[in-house]
């Protein structure tokens, strides 16, 4: 609304609003008027002071001032508060959270309408003759004409504005408007790009998947069962359902966080939305998410924060990175938080993201909380969306368009939108060829490293060779400290240290002066993003942290990597280092001796999930050596099964008890498909099922010797696998031929056993039909001792 109201009408709508309002609109005002570190100060204990500020006089020096408020006139009947208020102001310090404890040099009294009578005279003449000079006095004639020249008449007219929200929103549109990670496109490569937020990704929703896939086997189903897509922004927001986004690194979780919140903020201008990097929070805190919320909104409003003052409008909280809080016992925090805020009686949607699953999945109450998806990767479309992006030349996109399609290049490494776009970037600015593609994400980073570091300096020639070696040397040690460290920031105070520490140690020539070596990364790069508000550094991403951190570990002490496999935190190092010689089996091998055992069962989850990442970056290890690893998770996943199993038999709450025998088969092998099938593990696995099947004394459960023939028999598109499972064993429960059936029936298996041994299969699963229904709708408890291997 554009001011239109006549002078003497404005003022009136002005003199109507009540203190509050006015208190809050003042501030806005003052912040236009650019004085300093404005306090709303109002309360029990402000001694006087309603709003307080600085501002710097001609020598420098700060001049703080103290607002006395009032609605309406300032009459002979409230000259005494007013008096009481202003010898407050002169006679106690104000407690500055930046300076400590300051004299208020000068006092404002401000109402929004008149001073009646003599009042103005009568004030004065009740304050210290040193003081007299340093009272000035506001009216609705002064506030008129400063709204009207600072543009904020609306805040006056509309009286439903909430003022407060309306300068938070503002502020948290424009954080999540930003995208730091892809500053460097602009700054280093000439690419005018913010976001990627219209990429939309398709996410599949595996539990929903999960629930629909039991069916099959209770019912006979034999048709395909869709997969099930993250709604658009826009019924996320309408549902009012919470969400749990996992996926890899670089898979664009952060994205999507700031897209839902971006829509929400401008549907919902009534509503209020919190982004929040959980990495970021404190554990002193008994409540480090609404502490951390407090002071946030605190900063940029100078009000407190009260959530009863949203009962009957939408909450958003957008929580980002619950993997990357390392802290076990503030993620714990965190996720009671999450739990009570589910429970609470406000209006509050909670987006939360991880890249891995587990800490959600392994708790059944948070479980219960949130409809769950897992980002998939770009496909073919959308990469060639990005790379046009990137590269807007018709020739060369072309080019880039038939590589993605129709090379190998596709499954050299994760299809996310930030490794999409280094590829593109390589492939622009002619540093690779497609007949020399990357064959893994270390390479890739790689050579994206190598073209970061030449466009930091212009220079060329022989010299410009040892300078990046130097750089990519002290990027290095900076990403090590930092993860070594366990953080994803570093204060400038810090890093100048050790970059003074290490320029001792180490002959640096471009350490020679570390503080013009920071200068020159602020000026000439964005490898390392400065806060200015935080006075810290941060690489543009996490995983170039860690691909820098992995290139500080060798053979010398890649043992810690392996000491570390069950810590999220060193995945992806340990991923980029066995990348890095993909043909050295070391780390492999290091970890395959299980020298840190995982003892309880999520921990042995832990441990095949990383086992697995790390084995397929090893992609040139022999055969032997992979074997050797397979057999160490298997042998895991086998004990993690049973002991799931057992846990499940005395659990008394219903949310876990009723898990049945079908529930436990389907997860199993649910997980057994994420993290051991895999082209590269074919032809071992299959020598482990040989060996398995000719050794009595290799005593795997039912379970684990199924999930590896339906592995085999899905990748060979071949039953016989499954078959020969369920007819070798004569001893085998009855349920396996009905999930057998289904199985091959479902996937339109081929099988070379012809007739009888399906006719056999089928007989049985009919001649059983009424015992098999009743123990896959039973609970676990009632059939365990049915399974291989499992005793009461």
């Amino acid at each position: 609304m554009n001011y239109r109201l006549s002078d003497e009408d404005f003022k009136q709508k002005l003199k109507s609003l009540d203190e509050k309002k006015l208190r809050l609109i003042l501030i806005q005002l003052f912040e236009k008027l650019n004085f300093q570190e404005i306090d709303h100060h109002h309360g029990t204990t402000e001694f006087g002071k309603d709003i307080v500020f600085y501002e710097k006089d001609t020598f420098g020096n700060k001049v703080w001032y103290a607002c006395v408020v009032k609605s309406g006139n300032i009459t002979q009947s409230t000259l005494g508060e007013v008096h009481r208020q202003v010898r407050e102001c002169f006679k106690s310090k104000y407690p500055s959270t930046s300076f400590g404890r300051v004299q208020i040099n000068k006092v404002m009294v401000i109402c929004s309408g008149v001073f009646s009578g003599n009042t103005k005279t009568l004030i004065a003449e009740e304050i210290d003759e040193s003081n007299k000079s340093d009272v000035t006095f506001w009216s609705q004639n002064q506030l008129s004409d400063y709204f009207k020249d600072k543009g904020l008449t609306n805040l006056v007219v509309n009286k439903n504005q909430n003022v407060l929200l309306t300068k938070f929103n503002e502020q948290m549109l424009t954080d999540v408007l930003q995208n730091k990670s892809l500053k460097f496109l602009q700054t280093d490569f000439d690419i005018n790009i913010d976001n990627f937020g219209e990429f939309e990704l398709s996410v599949k929703a595996r539990s929903t998947k999960f629930e629909k896939d039991r069916e099959k086997y209770l019912e006979g189903h034999t048709t395909k069962l869709p997969v099930r897509f993250l709604p658009d922004t826009k019924k996320i927001i309408e549902n009012r359902r919470s969400l749990f986004l996992h996926g890899i690194a670089t898979s664009g979780k952060t994205t999507i966080l700031k897209k839902i919140g971006k829509d929400f903020i401008l549907s919902k201008p009534n509503s209020i939305a919190f982004y929040i990097e959980l990495n970021k929070l404190n554990n002193d805190s008994i409540t480090p998410v609404s502490n951390y919320i407090d002071d946030f909104y605190y900063n940029l409003t100078k009000h407190s924060f009260d959530i009863a003052d949203y009962d009957n409008q939408d909450i958003l909280f957008l929580l980002d990175g619950l993997d990357e809080v390392q802290n076990l016992d503030l993620r714990k925090k965190i996720i009671n938080e999450i739990k009570a805020f589910a429970i609470s009686d406000y209006n509050i949607q909670i987006i939360l993201s991880s890249r891995t699953s587990d800490i959600v999945k392994n708790d059944l109450e948070l479980d219960s909380i949130f409809d769950q998806f897992e980002l998939m990767s770009l496909n073919l479309g959308e990469l060639v969306k990005v790379g046009e992006k990137i590269i807007p030349d018709g020739q060369q996109a072309e080019s880039f368009v038939a590589m993605v399609t129709k090379g190998e290049i596709v499954n050299a490494f994760p299809k996310t939108p930030l490794t999409t776009i280094l590829l593109a970037i390589l492939f622009k600015e002619d540093k690779i060829d497609p007949k020399d593609l990357p064959r893994n994400i270390t390479e890739l980073y790689e050579k994206f490293m190598d073209l970061f570091l030449d466009k930091w300096d212009k220079e060329r020639g022989v010299s410009q060779q040892y300078k990046l070696k130097e750089r990519l040397y002290v990027l290095k040690e900076i990403a090590g400290k930092m993860h070594y460290n366990n953080t994803k920031e570093i204060s400038r105070e810090e890093l100048l240290k050790f970059l003074k520490k290490l320029k001792v140690e180490r002959p640096v020539e471009i350490l020679k002066n570390p503080e013009e070596f920071l200068e020159n990364i602020g000026t000439n790069s964005n490898i390392l993003i400065y806060n200015n508000e935080t006075n810290k550094f941060r690489f543009f991403h996490l995983t170039i942290q860690e691909y820098l951190s992995s290139l500080a570990y060798s053979s010398k002490n890649e043992i810690y990597l392996a000491d570390n496999i069950l810590d999220e935190w060193w995945l992806n190092p340990s991923i980029f280092y066995a990348g890095k010689v993909p043909e050295n089996a070391s780390l492999v091998s290091q970890i395959a001796k299980l020298k840190q055992y995982p003892t309880d069962t999520l921990d042995k989850s832990t441990y095949i999930i990383h086992a697995s990442k790390v084995l397929k970056a090893a992609h040139l290890i022999s055969n032997s050596e992979r074997k050797y690893m397979l057999k160490s998770m298997l042998g895991l996943f086998d004990k993690m099964t049973k002991e799931l199993i057992l846990s499940l038999i005395g659990e008394k709450d219903p949310k876990y008890y009723k898990r049945t025998i079908l529930d436990l088969i389907l997860w199993a092998r649910s997980f057994y498909m994420d993290y051991f099938s895999s082209n590269q593990f074919h032809d071992c696995l299959k020598e482990i099922w040989l060996e398995i099947s000719d050794d009595n004394s290799i005593t795997f459960t039912d379970i684990t010797r199924y999930c590896i023939t339906y592995d085999l028999s899905i990748s060979e598109r071949n039953a016989d696998f499954l078959l020969e499972f369920i007819l070798a064993d004569d001893s085998l429960n009855p349920r396996w031929s009905k999930i057998i059936d289904v199985d091959i029936s479902v996937k339109n298996l081929k099988y070379d056993r012809k007739g009888k041994p399906i006719l056999k299969l089928r007989q049985s699963a009919v001649r059983n039909k009424k015992y098999i229904a009743k123990q896959f709708n039973e609970r676990i408890s009632k059939h365990y001792k049915s399974i291989t291997s499992i005793d009461e």
